[in-house]
């Protein structure tokens, strides 16, 4: 190269050199060893200022001397005298000789950072700007005082801004409103402490759309680690960051509604989800009642109109495909529902009929406990009232499970475990046989009823009846459920019932002593003077001559026969008026009933009575008081005899009739033809100091009455057809153990 042509190559610009088609560096300009300080790089040793990661590719190039290889641009680093790396384009061109040949390659290396700036692109390399404008993806370079530098492509054309335009987007609409705080005061952190930071934003596409993006800023340090800029890339994370709330928002919607919370706060909770996944719009939901007859509001925000003008609505639906209400999103002026919206809101509205339906199953499942716990606090009231609690007992596992009511029965700590022998060992022992036979017949599966007594740790006793049946609900086991009752109250009730019936009793025998005292009377007077006229007659027939022997022994069988009857009828009365308690004994029904009629025979011939008997044969004993009974017999046949005092104009005629009834129980009936019952329920009759007689005390029936029902018995009266009244009782022949 000649000396003119040399000094004009190094007056230039740039790094120039030349190659030969070896490789071999045949010429390299002043600024090439200035830059490098390699005083001379013929040959092969301008190489060694190639990045090693650079020389590799530049060794591939093709070097050839033909015109027609293509030879083209390469960038690469090349080393400055300071040891520091810079990027360089490598423009490479041939040099012909005189005749028109190719002879040597020529190398123009110009800084690619210093070629940017004379383009007026600031920011990185020219290289790297290359590379960042054909990524799909937001690049954003800022100044240390983290003033927007440079963006590429991406941005222009998501924002619909120009670079001076995004300058101001602290102040513009290019961050959502809500976002900016939070991400300004991350970048003032990030620019005082030059720490790297990774953040979510809502950034405004040029259509006025926002959507999520990830931002991630780094800072870029030079040699000496001081930031020369920072880096921003912006990564559209929109679909991702709306599935991630929606996931996170349906997981709290749904803990909501497993949790039981009000469904106003579920609703609530749900519209701000829609409007926060949903932009530019604000949900309401309004409910349709239970029974579908009328629309109430369920969350309703109230858009103002002027803001919000379009509006839709989906339905919502249970399970059953029934309408509970309807989703409804207002739209602001225009906004529109988006393609991903519309399945967004379907979902929700999804979810709101779960919401509903849980909240109407808790309201009914919460009215159901009320009930459910008012009709328990009532079974308890009812069962402290009666004195009667429930049980449940598995007989091979001997397990108890009691009603506080048996707690307080046998006196035990409630809610303590309960076995067998702890409740025998409570047993009166007088009963335990009784209960041992029980717990034979229950382990057999038989179901029980018996009355027994209890000893408490306090010493008080107790009379208790328990029934139990056996469930068919507990498959393969044996369990009974069933219910023990606290009788003791009934027990003495019942003995001063006794008590109070054997005086009362007795004072109706006392009242009737006066209407039978002629008949009394009558019935000793005439054997007595039975006995006093053979008595005159014996001794005249043996005062004779010769004595009447014969006469005499038949006049003394006389005298014997009236004396028997006469100490038959004063047995009979001490009988029937003694203060006895009532003593069970076998009974038959008829023979008492001759015995009192024998007894009032001769006040049936002072009212002028027919008396007619129908007394069935075959009619078996039954178990009972015979003085009690023969004392309604005669209580009603009195009564008959009064009720046709004053019956002229008729026979005064009396039916007394005995029969079998229902296959178990007797019956007796006292018929008369007298004035009648005469009132309108004659069940009053039988009602204490209840009388229709003018000097009638009313305790007779009720007394009569007693006596029939602790037989287990019932006694009544009925008007005849034509005249009179008849009273009936029956009684079973067997009474219930209890009663023996």
């Amino acid at each position: 190269m000649n000396i003119e042509l040399s000094r004009i190559v190094d007056a230039l610009p740039a790094l120039i050199w030349t190659v030969l088609p070896d490789g071999r560096a045949e010429f390299v300009n002043c600024r090439w060893r200035e830059y490098t300080g390699v005083s001379t790089a013929l040959g092969d040793e301008w190489r060694a200022a190639i990045h090693p990661d650079d020389r590799k590719r530049l060794d591939e190039t093709d070097w050839s001397l033909d015109i027609d290889a293509e030879v083209g641009e390469h960038e690469a680093r090349l080393r400055r005298s300071d040891g520091q790396y810079r990027w360089f384009l490598l423009r490479i061109s041939r040099l012909l000789d005189d005749a028109g040949r190719v002879g040597q390659l020529c190398v123009i290396a110009c800084d690619a950072d210093e070629r940017g700036k004379q383009e007026g692109l600031a920011g990185p390399d020219g290289r790297l700007r290359r590379f960042v404008e054909g990524l799909p993806t937001q690049m954003i370079f800022l100044t240390p005082a983290g003033e927007l530098e440079y963006v590429n492509r991406e941005v222009l054309d998501y924002y619909g801004k120009s670079l001076e335009e995004l300058k101001d987007w602290a102040t513009s609409d290019v961050i959502h409103r809500e976002d900016l705080p939070r991400e300004f005061a991350r970048l003032q952190r990030t620019l005082a402490y030059g720490e790297p930071y990774d953040s979510h934003n809502r950034m405004r596409r040029g259509d006025g759309v926002y959507r999520w993006f990830r931002s991630r800023m780094l800072p870029s340090r030079d040699a000496h680690g001081n930031i020369v800029r920072y880096c921003s890339v912006q990564t559209d994370v929109h679909e991702l960051k709306q599935a991630e709330t929606l996931l996170t928002g349906e997981v709290q919607l749904l803990e909501m509604v497993a949790r039981g919370r009000p469904l106003t706060q579920i609703l609530d909770a749900l519209c701000r989800l829609v409007e926060k996944l949903a932009d530019q719009c604000v949900c309401s939901v309004v409910l349709v009642d239970t029974d579908g007859s009328d629309l109430r509001v369920g969350v309703d925000p109230e858009p103002p109109s002027s803001e919000f003008t379009s509006k839709s609505s989906m339905p919502i639906l249970s399970s059953r495909d029934e309408v509970l209400g309807f989703l409804s999103i207002h739209y602001r002026k225009g906004a529109s529902c988006l393609s991903g919206e519309r399945e967004l809101i379907d979902r929700f509205a999804k979810i709101a009929g779960i919401s509903i339906e849980r909240a109407q199953a808790d309201a009914a499942l919460r009215a159901s406990e009320t009930a459910l716990k008012r009709a328990h606090m009532q079974l308890i009231e009812a069962q402290r009232i009666s004195q009667t609690g429930s049980f449940t007992w598995d007989v091979h596992a001997d397990e108890h499970i009691w009603s506080d009511e048996i707690y307080r029965i046998f006196n035990f700590e409630p809610g303590m475990p309960v076995n067998l022998p702890m409740i025998q060992a409570a047993i009166h022992p007088e009963d335990m046989p009784a209960i041992e036979a029980v717990i034979g017949r229950a382990a057999e599966g038989s179901d029980f009823d018996v009355v027994f007594r209890i000893r408490t740790s306090t010493g008080a006793i107790k009379h208790a009846h328990v029934a139990g049946h056996r469930s068919d609900q507990f498959a393969g086991r044996l369990v009974f459920v069933g219910a023990l009752r606290d009788i003791t109250e009934r027990k003495i009730a019942d003995e001063a019932l006794h008590k109070a019936r054997s005086e009362l009793t007795q004072l109706a025998r006392v009242m009737s002593l006066g209407a039978l005292t002629a008949s009394i009377a009558h019935e000793v007077n005439q054997p007595l003077a039975g006995i006093m006229t053979n008595a005159s007659t014996c001794l005249s027939m043996l005062a004779a001559d010769p004595p009447n022997v014969e006469g005499a022994r038949i006049t003394t069988q006389r005298t014997l026969r009236d004396g028997n009857r006469a100490s038959a009828v004063i047995k009979q009365l001490r009988a029937l008026f003694a203060r006895k308690q009532p003593a069970m004994h076998a009974v038959d029904l008829n023979d008492a009933a001759r015995e009192v009629l024998t007894l009032l025979a001769s006040e049936l011939h002072r009212g002028r009575v027919r008396l007619r008997t129908s007394l069935d044969g075959g009619l078996p004993l039954l178990r009972g008081d015979r003085v009690q009974l023969q004392q309604v017999i005669l209580n009603l046949i009195v009564n008959a005899i009064d009720a046709m005092r004053e019956v002229d104009d008729r026979p005064r005629d009396l039916l007394v009739a005995t029969s079998l009834v229902e296959g178990n129980a007797v019956s007796m009936s006292v018929s008369d033809s007298g004035v009648g019952l005469g009132i309108e329920h004659p069940e009053k009759l039988f009602d204490a100091f209840y009388t229709t007689k003018a000097h009638g005390m009313g305790v007779g029936l009720s007394i009569s009455r007693s006596i029939v029902e602790s037989h287990q018995g019932r006694i009544w009266a009925s008007d005849n057809q034509q005249h009179g009244a008849t009273f009936t009782f029956t009684i079973p022949r067997e009474l219930p153990r209890e009663h023996n």
